[in-house]
C-alpha cells in the first residue's frame, strides 16, 4: 500500500499543473493515472497488498481501496476529453456579428452545450458558438437566442469593476508557460473581466464587441495568441473551456459549458486544436 500511495503522490506532486479546490475526481484520475501511465503499477501494488495482507481489518481496507480505485478508473476511461479543430482563416477586419456569413461561415462550430450541473441535459436556449484563428488572434463568436426584454447585467461598463453578471460568457484557458488557468469573462453590454486563477491584478490585451438584437445578444471576442502563450510552431493545442450563462426571469440562471466541463477545474477542460494552415 505504501507503493500504491507513493505512485499517486508522486504523480500529483511532480506535476506543475496547479490543483484547484473543486477538481473533478474523475477528470483527475484521467489526468494523473491514465495520463501518466501508472494504472498498471497501481493495480499491481493493490494486488500484491491483497495477497500478502495478514490482518482481517487491513484486508477490508485494501479491498475497499481497490474497489474505489477501479470504479473511478473505469469512469475516467469512459469520459474522453472533447476536442475541436479550429481552422486558420484570413481576416483583414474585426469580424462582424453575423456568424453565418463571411469568415464565420468557415469557422468551427461548438457542439450543443450541456448544463453545468447536469451534463446529460442540453441548454434550453438556442446558441450559435463559433471559433477560428488567423495565426495571431483567437476569435470567439457567440449568439444566444432569448427574449431581449429579459437580458440582464449589472449597471456598469468598466473593466474589472466587478464580475459580469446575468447574461454573460466566460472563457478559461491553461497557459503552457506556467500551467495556470486564466479566466476571461464578458456580459452582453461589453463589461470585461480577466484574472489569473482568481487574481484580478492580471490584465490581458484582449477585446470584445457585443450587440443586442431582436432575438437575443451577440458577441465577438478577439484574444491574442501571445496572451495565451500559444506559439503554433511549439504547440497548437489550447486546454480551454467556454461557458454561457443565461439570465432567467425567476432569478435562477442557466449555465451551460462545452463538453460538460466545469469552471475553475482545468482537468475538465477540452482542447482547441489550432490548424497550422
Amino acid at each position: 500500500m505504501r507503493e500504491f500511495f507513493r505512485l499517486l503522490r508522486e504523480a500529483w506532486l511532480n506535476d506543475k499543473k496547479p490543483s484547484a479546490f473543486n477538481d473533478n475526481i474523475v477528470k483527475s484520475f484521467r489526468y494523473y493515472v491514465l495520463g501518466k501511465n501508472i494504472e498498471t503499477k497501481c493495480l499491481d501494488a493493490l494486488e500484491l497488498a491483497q495477497k500478502t495482507v495478514k490482518h482481517t481489518d487491513s484486508g477490508k481496507l485494501i479491498a475497499k481501496a481497490n474497489e474505489t480505485f477501479r470504479f473511478f478508473l473505469n469512469e475516467a476511461k469512459a469520459q474522453s476529453i472533447v476536442e475541436l479543430n479550429v481552422p486558420k482563416l484570413k481576416t483583414t477586419d474585426y469580424p462582424d456579428f453575423d456568424l453565418t456569413s463571411g469568415v464565420w461561415s468557415k469557422a468551427a462550430m461548438f457542439p450543443v452545450f450541456k448544463l453545468l450541473n447536469n451534463h446529460s441535459v442540453s441548454s434550453s436556449f438556442p446558441m450559435t458558438l463559433k471559433v477560428f484563428h488567423d495565426g495571431k488572434y483567437l476569435y470567439l463568436g457567440t449568439f444566444v437566442e432569448k427574449d431581449p426584454k429579459t437580458l440582464f447585467a449589472r449597471p456598469f461598463e468598466l473593466k474589472d469593476a466587478s464580475f459580469p453578471s446575468g447574461d454573460h460568457a466566460e472563457f478559461f484557458f491553461v497557459s503552457r508557460k506556467d500551467n495556470y488557468y486564466y479566466h476571461l469573462a464578458w456580459d452582453y453590454k461589453g463589461s470585461l473581466y480577466d484574472a489569473k486563477l482568481t487574481e484580478r491584478n492580471w490584465n490581458a490585451e484582449w477585446e470584445v464587441r457585443t450587440k443586442e438584437c431582436e432575438n437575443g445578444w451577440r458577441s465577438v471576442a478577439r484574444i491574442p495568441l501571445k496572451t495565451m502563450d500559444v506559439t503554433l510552431l511549439e504547440s497548437n493545442k489550447i486546454s480551454s473551456l467556454l461557458m454561457i450563462t443565461v439570465a432567467k426571469p425567476d432569478g435562477k440562471n442557466e449555465a451551460a459549458t462545452w463538453g460538460g466541463g466545469k469552471v475553475h477545474s482545468p482537468d475538465s477542460f477540452g482542447n482547441l486544436i489550432l490548424s497550422l494552415e
